[in-house]
C-alpha cells in the first residue's frame, strides 16, 4: 500500500507555494483588493450598462432586464487507496460551470440556467421564479423547472462555497439529487435592521427521489409509470439575520463580529414505483418514502463556524413479504478561519456516518470518489438491495482563501471505514487525499 499522506503533502506543498506566490499579495501588487468592478460602465448604449466584477461575472443591465454571465472552474488532484481494490492516482476537472441568470421585464421574474461541461446531460439547473407577493411583511414566489429542491442545507449551498472538497457522505447519500418540479418559496418575519426575513418556507412537488443514493434519483426522470408526485415541505429560521439557502457559505470568513445562526427542517414524501427503473411498460411495485432532514449552522463572527445535519429515512415497498426499511445518516463539522488578510487560512474537521438498518432498501451509500469506496450494496432480482451496516468518514482539511470562496485552494484527507453486517463480508478501511483549486469568474 502506498502512503497517501506522503504523496499528498508533496503535491500540496508544491501547489500551495505556487498559489501563494501568485496570490499572496491579494488583489494587486500593493496588497489592496481589486475595485468592485474593473470594467464598470465599460459600455453604455441603448440604455445598456455592462459591468464586470471578478468572481461575480459580467452583468448586462437595462431598465427592464439584468442578465449576468458567470462561471467556475474546479480542478483537483487525488490519491484514492481502497483496501480491496487498486489505488487510483489522478487529476480531474471536477467542475466547469457556465451560468446565466437574472431577471426580465421586472425583478419579480427571475431565471437561471446552469450548465456543467464535465457532466452528461450538461444542464444542471433551468428554472423560472415568479414573485407572487412582496412587501414589508415578507415575500412569496413560485419556482418552476429543474434544479435543487431543499433536501439538505449542505446541498443547497453551492459547491463553490464549501469548506471541504466534497460534501459529507451522509449528504451525498440522502441528498444532492436535483429534480424537476415546482416549489412555492417564501419568507416572513422581516427584520428592518438587517432588511431580511427571519422565517423561510418551501412546499412543492417533484418527479424524482432527491436522495442521490436512491435508485430513483435521476433528475431528468419523468413519472412514466406513476400518477403520483413526490412532495417536499421545509422551513428554516434565521433569528439573527438571513444566512441564505442557495446563497449560504460555509465557514466564518467575514470576521464581522456578528453572531449568526440558522436552523431548519426538510421533509420529503416519496411516491415512486420500482417499475420506473425498467423504463416504459415496466410494472410496479409502489415504494413510499418518508425522509426527514434536520439542520443547523452557526457563525461566531470571529472565525469559528459549525454546522450539522441529521437524515432519517423509511421506505415502504409494496412487495409481497417485504417489510419497511429504515436508514439513518448524520454529519457534524467545525472550522476556524483566520482574519481577512492577503491569505485567509482555514482549518476544519468533519465526521459523517450512514447507517443502513434493514436489508431491501433502494438506498446505497455514495462512495469516496466516482462511486467507489462504499461497498455496502448487493443486487437481487434486478432491484438494488441495501446490505445492513455502517459507513463512517472522518475528514480533516486545510484551506487557503485568496478571495474568500471565489479563489481558494483546499487540501483534504478522508479516512473511511465500512462495516457491513452481512455474514462473511469483512470490514474495509479506505483513504482519500484531495487537493482542489477553485476559481470563480
Amino acid at each position: 500500500m502506498k502512503n497517501p499522506i506522503h504523496i499528498g503533502m508533496a503535491v500540496a506543498a508544491t501547489a500551495s507555494l505556487g498559489f501563494a506566490a501568485v496570490h499572496g499579495e491579494g488583489g494587486d501588487k500593493n496588497g489592496k483588493e481589486p475595485p468592485a468592478s474593473i470594467l464598470d460602465n465599460m459600455f453604455q448604449g441603448g440604455g445598456t450598462v455592462v459591468t464586470y466584477k471578478p468572481g461575480s461575472g459580467i452583468a448586462f443591465e437595462g431598465d427592464d432586464y439584468k442578465i449576468v454571465l458567470s462561471g467556475r472552474l474546479q480542478a483537483k488532484w487525488y490519491f484514492l487507496n481502497l483496501e480491496n481494490a487498486p489505488d487510483t492516482h489522478s487529476f480531474r476537472l471536477r467542475r466547469a460551470r457556465l451560468n446565466v441568470g437574472g431577471w426580465l421585464w421586472s425583478e419579480d421574474t427571475e431565471f437561471k440556467l446552469v450548465s456543467d461541461l464535465t457532466t452528461s446531460p450538461v444542464i444542471l439547473d433551468g428554472w423560472v421564479r415568479q414573485k407572487i407577493w412582496g412587501g414589508e411583511s415578507g415575500y412569496g414566489g413560485i419556482r418552476f423547472g429543474m434544479g435543487k429542491f431543499h433536501s439538505s442545507r449542505q446541498f443547497d449551498t453551492s459547491s463553490a462555497n464549501l469548506e471541504f472538497v466534497q460534501r459529507s457522505v451522509a449528504t451525498r447519500t440522502f441528498s444532492t439529487a436535483r429534480g424537476t418540479g415546482l416549489v412555492l418559496e417564501g419568507g416572513l418575519w422581516n427584520d428592518a435592521e438587517t432588511e431580511s426575513d427571519k422565517f423561510h418556507f418551501y412546499v412543492g412537488a417533484v418527479n424524482n427521489d432527491l436522495a442521490a443514493g436512491s435508485a430513483l434519483s435521476s433528475r431528468t426522470r419523468t413519472n412514466i409509470n406513476n400518477n403520483e408526485l413526490n412532495w417536499i415541505l421545509g422551513a428554516r429560521v434565521d433569528p439573527w439575520g438571513d444566512m441564505g439557502d442557495f446563497g449560504h457559505t460555509e465557514g466564518d470568513l467575514d470576521h464581522d463580529g456578528n453572531f449568526r445562526g440558522s436552523f431548519g427542517a426538510n421533509l420529503m414524501l416519496g411516491n415512486d414505483t420500482v417499475g420506473e427503473l425498467g423504463g416504459a411498460g415496466a410494472t410496479d411495485p409502489d415504494v413510499e418514502v418518508f425522509q426527514v432532514n434536520l439542520n443547523g449552522a452557526v457563525k461566531s463572527g470571529n472565525g469559528i463556524a459549525a454546522q450539522a445535519e441529521v437524515f432519517i429515512r423509511t421506505e415502504d415497498a409494496d412487495i409481497p413479504g417485504a417489510s419497511d426499511t429504515d436508514q439513518f445518516g448524520w454529519y457534524v463539522q467545525g472550522s476556524y478561519t483566520t482574519a481577512p488578510n492577503s491569505i485567509q487560512w482555514g482549518f476544519g474537521g468533519r465526521l459523517s456516518m450512514v447507517t443502513l438498518q434493514d436489508t431491501g432498501s433502494l438506498l446505497a451509500p455514495v462512495g469516496l470518489q466516482s462511486g467507489q469506496g462504499g461497498p455496502l450494496t448487493g443486487a437481487a432480482g434486478g432491484v438494488p438491495v441495501g446490505v445492513e451496516g455502517d459507513l463512517l468518514e472522518a475528514t480533516a482539511g486545510v484551506s487557503a482563501y485568496y478571495h474568500k470562496h471565489k479563489l481558494k485552494t483546499q487540501l483534504n484527507y478522508t479516512f473511511q471505514t465500512v462495516d457491513p453486517d452481512a455474514t462473511g463480508v469483512a470490514d474495509t478501511d479506505n483513504h482519500l487525499l484531495e487537493l482542489m483549486f477553485t476559481l470563480s469568474f
